[in-house]
């Protein structure tokens, strides 16, 4: 879904640019110490839209999460982000180090004016898993004439 909204955003001329959270948290590590004017120029900074992926998926470090924080309130309300996760809320402080305080502080700007869409149901990578075995399990049953193999 993010990135279907990333491909509409450049096709309406918006500026993207698109990362993994562990990715994006290695960009601003060296702009650490920047003064915020300084970091206007810099990629995820500077685009109409940042999509952060698959943010949850591991716990971060203090430096992280702030740079994090910093990212965030830097683009407060000058730019849209969008952040992926299959982490609920309250599950937020345990994924940023541990601060309810820095985690709060976070899901205030990005909740400021959101819109949040909540997918409910598997993910559809493990429906189509699913539905292959499935598939292989009654093609095996039948004989396993239209078998595919992959190597």
């Amino acid at each position: 879904m993010a990135v279907a909204l990333a491909t509409r955003a450049l096709e309406n001329g918006f500026s993207v640019n698109y990362y993994h959270v562990d990715e994006c948290m290695h960009q601003p590590k060296p702009d650490g110490e920047l003064h915020p004017a300084q970091l206007k120029n810099r990629k995820y900074m500077a685009s109409n839209l940042l999509v952060l992926d698959e943010f949850g998926c591991q716990t971060m470090s203090r430096e992280e999460a702030n740079l994090l924080f910093r990212v965030v309130n830097l683009r407060y309300q000058i730019g849209s982000t969008i952040i992926t996760t299959n982490k609920g809320i309250a599950s937020w402080p345990g994924v940023l180090a541990g601060d309810d305080v820095l985690a709060g502080a976070i899901l205030d700007r990005l909740l400021h004016s959101a819109t949040v869409l909540n997918i409910q149901g598997r993910s559809y990578r493990l429906k189509d898993l699913e539905a292959s075995l499935g598939r292989s399990a009654s093609t095996a049953t039948n004989g396993g004439s239209d078998a595919t193999q992959t190597g």
